[in-house]
């Protein structure tokens, strides 16, 4: 049975002596009388919990008590139970102690399966969700001292996910590193833009199998999700499409990376291939998202025509290919332009990478509505439209740069990759971009 507790530390009577900084040990258990579950379940008797220590930093403060109690029962319906929590303190200048008992009435929340001895509170702030979600890839990334990485398996497949209903959601564990007490995980939830998204992260059980679920982790309209963390072989796609890099030519791995992780760094001359018969490459005129999340460090001053970080098609020999580049031909106003360039037809966002800055991590994303509507995004934040008809064809796909130009090529680092045979939308990109760089801990 696992409850959260909102208790009232009060500025009057008992507690008029100044309880700044002063840790406060806090009982918390069952009223006396005896409580029968009404949907069946067993007896709720008087069970004493755990003793927690908190530090208040003032007057009147609200302090937010997560606490769990020994007590299961038969049904996944919630129920209520009366509590009481006790409070004492011993103050170093004098030899006072205080003692208070609040009351109230808690809601349990039912526990996923007692086979799992922990779990963790996780909830999403409604403020940075831009409009109602299904089946969002939420980055989740816990670092520094947390119990997560003393009391799950030294593997992290103990690890998972649930609902605010503990319906098991499907997760990739991207890093899981014990001695660097660093963990990022993509769940696969719905969003709310009106009230807060509470998950739970359970771990504790030495006999899990792998909990993990990357093939699904990903919904079924993103063609590829790149993350650069690998240190040698193939850069790998976690959608669960296998659409992994067939060429890895020049860059330099493990460089510092977005949440915590590594990025790959490439110049003029690098390049990753994936090859068209994986399906990578979105053909035709239809709908698409491409998103990247990008580290330039240097203002493409010197490249030629346009520099391209993604290359959805070869970009050779006049074939039709869509890419996010940065304009040197002098297409777009000004010179320099990031953009969305298809062969002679360009979206421009009138901004360059010295007027977003360089040597920082940003987002640039560009959609197509599979009709005749491109748009293209900087941080979250629309900065261009056109309207035209695409006709891309199948060839391989490129990062970094154009495959026949060495020269059109983008320097810097990427973090992050992620293409979507569908129009995902402005609230969409704006969403995943307050989830990625501007929240150090997912949303």
């Amino acid at each position: 049975l696992d409850t959260d507790v909102d208790l009232y530390i009060s500025s009057s009577g008992i507690f008029n002596t100044d309880v700044r900084n002063t840790a406060l040990d806090f009982t918390v258990g069952r009223q006396p009388v005896p409580i029968t579950d009404p949907y069946g379940g067993v007896d709720v008797r008087n069970e004493l919990g755990i003793g927690y220590l908190v530090t208040p930093s003032g007057y009147g403060e609200d302090v937010d008590v997560e606490f769990g109690i020994g007590t299961t029962y038969d049904t996944e319906s919630n129920l209520d139970v009366d509590f009481s929590i006790a409070t004492s303190a011993m103050f170093n200048y004098e030899t006072e102690v205080f003692a208070s008992t609040i009351s109230g009435t808690a809601v349990a929340t039912p526990w996923y399966d007692g086979s799992w001895s922990y779990r963790q509170k996780i909830t999403i702030d409604y403020t940075r969700v831009v409009a109602n979600h299904t089946d969002f890839p939420v980055a989740i990334r816990i670092f520094g001292s947390n119990e997560v990485f003393t009391k799950s398996l030294g593997s992290g497949n103990d690890i998972l996910f649930t609902d605010s209903l503990h319906n098991k959601l499907s997760h990739e564990l991207s890093r899981f590193e014990v001695g660097n007490e660093e963990l990022l995980a993509y769940v696969k939830t719905d969003l709310s833009s009106s009230v807060n998204t509470v998950l739970y992260m359970y771990y504790g059980n030495s006999f899990a199998s792998d909990q993990s679920d990357m093939d699904n982790a990903w919904a079924s309209h993103y063609r590829g999700a790149y993350h650069f963390e690998e240190s040698s072989g193939s850069l790998l796609d976690s959608s669960g499409n296998s659409r992994d890099s067939d060429v890895e030519s020049g860059v330099t791995r493990d460089q510092p990376g977005l949440l915590g992780g590594n990025s790959w760094a490439f110049n003029s001359g690098d390049y990753v291939q994936i090859n068209q018969a994986k399906g990578l490459v979105i053909t035709g005129n239809t709908a698409r998202t491409v998103t990247a999340y990008m580290y330039p460090t240097t203002n493409e001053g010197g490249q030629n025509a346009w520099s391209s970080l993604i290359v959805i098609g070869d970009g050779a020999g006049g074939l039709r290919s869509w890419m996010l580049s940065v304009d040197n031909a002098g297409e777009c106003s000004p010179s320099q332009s990031i953009g969305i360039h298809y062969w002679g037809t360009n979206t421009c966002t009138g901004k360059t990478l010295t007027n977003i800055g360089i040597n920082q991590w940003h987002q640039y994303a560009g959609t197509h509505n599979g009709s005749n509507a491109q748009r293209v995004f900087l941080n979250g934040n629309f900065e261009g439209s056109s309207s035209y008809t695409l006709n891309t064809v199948n060839t391989n796909a490129y990062i970094g740069r154009r495959v026949a130009q060495t020269s059109f090529a983008f320097v810097g680092r990427i973090g992050e990759i992620r293409v979507s045979d569908s129009n995902l939308g402005d609230a969409w990109i704006e969403t995943e971009y307050n989830n990625m760089l501007r929240a150090n801990s997912g949303l």
